[in-house]
């Protein structure tokens, strides 16, 4: 496996990781920002669930992150 593809792996596995422990209320509120403008940038917030959609837009509309181009 190239190192390229092993980062690529666990850069998902922490997100995951992340998500679940987003879900199970256990992130605290700067995780929680953290987790949404990564979601973001790493354009995976079109894969999940509208409710996820949703409360990053409202994350960007009151300016706590920003929308990734």
């Amino acid at each position: 496996m190239a190192n390229s593809d092993l980062l690529s792996a666990q850069t998902m596995l922490s997100m995951s990781n992340r998500i679940f422990m987003f879900e199970n209320g256990e992130l605290e509120d700067h995780e929680v920002v953290e987790l949404f403008q990564d979601l973001i940038e790493s354009k995976l917030i079109f894969q999940l669930q509208g409710s996820y959609q949703r409360i990053a837009q409202d994350l960007v509309d009151q300016g706590v992150i920003y929308e990734f181009e």
